[in-house]
């Protein structure tokens, strides 16, 4: 028996999956995410966590301002998700604003510094 060929994967246009009231990035794709090489057409919010990180070390963004950019992404897509449900926004600018104030021996030590991200908890928090 002959093994069919498998047909190439097509990459879906992200305006395929977008969220309600979420402007439409028709010319981006999947694949242009996951690309180092086309960043500067990929809103920033969509961006990989390898690229934010190269973008925070650079310094072509602060942590407050990825923080805020963040933040206005999931008011716009949560709601009807309901995917969040328990946020300390102030807390995550103040750690935001501590990481930007981190003097930058201390931020290569740390992989990962200013770089937000979601905890998914497994207990009460309400």
């Amino acid at each position: 028996m002959q093994a069919r060929a498998r047909a190439p994967a097509r990459q879906t246009p992200l305006a395929a999956v977008r969220w309600h009231n979420e402007p439409a990035y028709s010319s981006v794709t999947a694949g242009d995410v996951m690309s180092s090489t086309s960043t500067s057409t990929i809103p920033v919010e969509l961006r990989s966590a390898t690229q934010l990180l190269q973008m925070l070390q650079s310094r072509q963004i602060c942590a407050v301002e990825l923080l805020k950019l963040l933040l206005a992404r999931i008011e716009r897509v949560n709601p009807p998700l309901n995917l969040i449900v328990a946020m300390d926004v102030e807390g995550a600018l103040d750690a935001a604003a501590r990481a930007d104030d981190t003097p930058e021996g201390e931020r290569r030590a740390r992989p990962l510094h200013g770089l937000p991200m979601t905890i998914k908890d497994a207990w009460e928090v309400a």
